[in-house]
């Protein structure tokens, strides 16, 4: 099973791995265990839009908001990638944006 460390309400791309190195600097044991339930691919430009800004209401993430649900403490989650990145991870919550966002294999 993975495992990465989910943060809520994240603004950007930018913010999520400076949290994330945070974590890992700090050695932090508080990551969660991860299932990708689907991987959505966008093209550059959207995908640079979704980087630049987790807090809209994206419509790809309507058909997946029923089946992200933590269960036995595995967050099932989508992956959203691009051509030439490792993506990111996301659990709405049941909202249209990224309530949650990882970045994907970050944690031992």
């Amino acid at each position: 099973m993975e495992k990465t460390y989910f943060f809520r309400d994240i603004c950007n791309l930018v913010e999520l791995q400076e949290k994330t190195s945070i974590k890992r600097e700090n050695h932090s044991m508080n990551f969660q265990k991860y299932e990708v339930i689907n991987t959505i691919h966008l093209d550059e430009p959207l995908f640079g839009q979704f980087c630049s800004n987790f807090k809209y209401n994206y419509d790809f993430l309507f058909p997946y908001i029923e089946g992200m649900q933590i269960i036995n403490n595995v967050w099932r989650c989508i992956l959203i990638i691009s051509n030439g990145n490792d993506g990111i991870l996301v659990f709405n919550s049941g909202y249209l944006f990224p309530k949650f966002t990882a970045l994907p294999l970050v944690a031992p």
